[in-house]
């Protein structure tokens, strides 16, 4: 019985964490952090704020599971690193208490800390997850050349080009990169379709006999072919001679049709 409690307790308790989960931010150009949303962050279903080209205030750092970096920082995020002041401060206080910083590409790297030297490393660096590429710009790469990821085969099956392998062995990075991280804020699962029921077997019955049951008039005698409104004659009903137990079936036919 105790046993029984414990594990209801621990569920209720993974459930309460599972609800209390922080979105992850996804920050950087535009082109890759739109490619990170779609193709990464909403497949795993993580809950993310879109911020292309801006900046998370330092002081809201901790709304966040995962701070993202895409590429290179524009717009409202160009000049913002970590070098020092607030947002080091701040950086550092993230990453202390667990939270995930995720990089891509040497120009993020580089807007966030500065050019690596070893006369003034930045104590940070070693502490993000650094990916040296750019998903979103290798799309739009392949995109521009012209270079499509797949294919299909005679039998309609997905086929991966090159280019392909190589952008899918770039987003698993990714997704492994993200699922490292703590307290992801989940989407709800869509909704699912189940078989259902339908009940008991009705009990109508079709009529067995029509309670206005259609007579055939007699047959109108007409020429050979069929006459449209002017009296001119269109087209014929051609029976051949092999088939001659049709006559009846195509002058009942032509008698609807004229």
């Amino acid at each position: 019985m105790k046993k029984s409690i414990m594990l209801a307790l621990g569920a209720l308790l993974a459930g309460i964490a599972f609800a209390d989960g922080k979105p992850v931010a996804l920050m950087g150009f535009g082109t890759d952090v739109r490619a990170m949303k779609s193709g990464i962050v909403d497949q795993s279903r993580y809950e993310s704020v879109f911020l292309a080209d801006k900046w998370v205030a330092p002081a809201d750092y901790g709304k966040y599971s995962v701070l993202y970096f895409g590429e290179k920082l524009r717009g409202e995020s160009k000049g913002k690193n970590w070098i020092g002041g607030e947002a080091r401060a701040a950086a550092e206080k993230f990453l202390a208490e667990g939270g995930t910083v995720i990089v891509a590409g040497r120009s993020a790297m580089n807007e966030l800390f500065g050019k690596p030297s070893r006369r003034n490393p930045h104590p940070l660096r070693d502490k993000v997850i650094y990916i040296d590429q750019s998903y979103g710009r290798m799309l739009a790469n392949f995109q521009k050349a012209k270079k499509p990821l797949s294919f299909p085969d005679d039998a309609g099956n997905d086929i991966l080009t090159a280019e392909g392998r190589e952008a899918k062995a770039l987003q698993d990075k990714f997704i492994a990169a993200f699922a490292k991280a703590k307290g992801i804020a989940k989407m709800p699962e869509g909704e699912k379709w189940l078989n259902v029921p339908l009940g008991a077997p009705g009990t109508l019955k079709l009529p067995t006999a029509f309670e206005k049951r259609p007579k055939l008039g007699k047959a109108k005698v007409l020429g050979d072919g069929i006459t449209i409104l002017d009296g001119a004659v269109k087209a014929a009903i051609v029976v051949l001679p092999e088939e001659s137990e049709c006559k009846k079936l195509a002058e009942e036919l032509k008698w609807h049709l004229e």
